[in-house]
């Protein structure tokens, strides 16, 4: 099974935007 470059940039940007996300509620 190969991941899909453009699925993998995907992902990548998901949990980043996941990480600040959470980031955002701790601080607030």
């Amino acid at each position: 099974y190969q991941v899909h470059p453009v699925h993998q940039e995907f992902l990548r940007n998901f949990s980043s935007y996941w990480e600040r996300v959470i980031v955002y509620d701790i601080e607030a």
